[in-house]
């Protein structure tokens, strides 16, 4: 029997293919500059695009063990299986973060000034409705956000 990650993958298969067609993810995750635009000015956009990316990523990844240690401490006993995952994954996840930072050198930023910084608004809110969802609405729903943070590493 198929487990509930697998089942996930094949249930939205169609629609995580639509976006990874996308012509900027492409370029994106492909670390190029956009289609067909191959000047120093489009590569130093995309760079920029992506060191941003990195930065809300550190902010997300940094949140992501607290935030599941959080969840996992309020899922309901019923539900034993996931609290015992969600709890070992938050283990698990703990100091992702400091491979982002590693990544972000790469491209030549300094770790402790993304440290010092402040993630994105719109990163900000990401982080603050997973602590939301942990600490006050369905703890379960955190699963999302270990998909999306394990589908993108």
């Amino acid at each position: 029997m198929a487990s509930f990650y697998e089942r996930l993958e094949q249930d939205i298969k169609p629609w995580r293919q639509q976006f990874m067609d996308n012509p900027l993810v492409k370029d994106f995750l492909g670390g190029e500059a956009p289609t067909g635009a191959a000047d120093p000015a489009a590569q130093e956009f995309m760079r920029g695009v992506y060191t941003r990316f990195l930065k809300d990523s550190y902010y997300h990844v940094r949140a992501a063990a607290k935030v599941y240690a959080l969840a996992g401490s309020r899922v309901q006993e019923s539900d034993e299986a996931i609290r015992e995952w969600l709890l070992h994954h938050s283990v698990e996840e703990y100091g992702h973060h400091e491979w982002v930072l590693d990544d972000l050198k790469a491209l030549g930023v300094d770790r402790e000034s993304v440290a010092a910084s402040k993630p994105s608004v719109w990163c900000d809110a990401l982080v603050g409705y997973m602590y939301y969802i942990a600490g006050h609405g369905n703890p379960i729903g955190t699963l999302g956000d270990t998909y999306v943070i394990e589908g993108l590493s």
